[in-house]
């Protein structure tokens, strides 16, 4: 008989049902056990079970601040069992039932652009989001470097001609870490903080890439730090100089994807892609970047769902003062950036 159950730690379980090569990397125990040194966010994990074995499942993150409770899914449903997509959405109608019932939130957030769901619950605020995805094992190297459009091919091969190293190495965090701030501050968004990355590399230990493209000077001109288990790679930071070497990025990239080929890793995932960009917008023009190598665009959907909608419309109402003593412009996320956009 089919039930679901809330698990604490996932480790035992990770083991038993080889879960590294069946899950995204944010839903081992080990992602769960960094969030909470560097953050203080617990996780659990929704799992349906059937006779023992596991169908269906999805952690959930739960983060205090003040006196606000948000939650948010680490991944999208984990459908470890291939169940259709109405099982889908009935397991994830009763895990929100449950967060719900336990009061274990005030609302819960959008999830990280790396978790697209192929469905949402009744009563979500949603929006159409996708990510371009490399299914690795379905290609030989040689399929794979064919799929990926002439014109980057060839920056590929001039890159390599014109002495253009890709150096692969946690050593390389350092010229990693300048070139994501200077493309942050470019883009006006956040950095990225060195020790943050040390903490990751604590829990994450091999899983953790750092990829960085040299001239032949040794001048850094790119750089792409990656979150990777048996299941998929996952681009997480990225950053160049502001005229990078021809090729480099692109190069630096297909290094990655080989990397995980050979490393036997399931897909490789770009992260991100939002639907029908403005033409020649940023987003379209990276879009068109990761679509360049290959992989196929899929389609989801980003959601959140406010629980008590006094506390998360507070909690709003505070954010938007404090940005704008800040002097910052209030965008708010994904789904309300695309959503604004939808109604002009």
């Amino acid at each position: 008989m089919k039930h679901i159950e809330v698990i604490n730690n996932i480790k035992e379980i990770q083991t038993k049902y080889n879960l590294d090569h069946k899950v995204p990397i944010f839903a081992t125990q080990e992602y769960a056990d960094y969030l909470f040194d560097s953050r203080r966010i617990k996780t659990l994990w929704f799992i349906e079970k059937f006779e023992d074995e596991i169908s269906l499942m999805i952690p959930f993150a739960i983060s205090k601040k003040l006196f606000f409770i948000k939650g948010y899914f680490l991944t999208s449903v984990n459908n470890i069992a291939n169940r259709p997509l109405d099982e889908e959405k009935l397991f994830l109608e009763k895990v929100v039932a449950l967060i719900k019932k336990k009061k274990l939130c005030d609302w819960i957030q959008q999830s990280p652009n790396w978790a697209i769901f192929n469905t949402y619950p009744s009563g979500a605020v949603y929006t159409q989001f996708g990510t371009y995805k490399i299914k690795l094992e379905e290609k030989s190297l040689d399929e794979l470097f064919n799929s990926v459009q002439k014109k980057d091919r060839y920056d590929i091969n001039k890159a390599i001609r014109e002495n253009i190293i890709i150096k692969k190495s946690y050593d390389y965090l350092t010229d990693s870490i300048k070139l994501i701030n200077l493309t942050a501050s470019e883009a006006g968004i956040s950095s990225v903080d060195v020790q943050e990355i040390n903490k990751i590399k604590t829990y994450l230990r091999n899983d953790l890439w750092v990829y960085v493209a040299y001239d032949r000077n040794n001048v850094p001109q790119s750089t792409a730090i990656f979150f990777s288990n048996h299941y998929s790679t996952y681009t997480i930071y990225g950053g160049s100089i502001k005229k990078p070497a021809r090729g480099s990025t692109t190069y630096l990239y297909w290094e990655a994807i080989k990397e995980s080929k050979l490393k036997n890793v399931k897909y490789f995932d770009f992260v991100g892609a939002r639907v029908n960009p403005e033409p020649e917008s940023k987003q379209a023009r990276i879009q068109r970047f990761k679509e360049h190598f290959g992989g196929e665009l899929y389609l989801g959907y980003l959601w959140k769902m406010p629980i008590s909608k006094i506390k998360y419309y507070l909690y709003n109402i505070i954010i938007r003062l404090y940005t704008l003593l800040k002097g910052i412009k209030y965008k708010g996320d994904i789904i309300d950036q695309e959503l604004r956009r939808l109604q002009k």
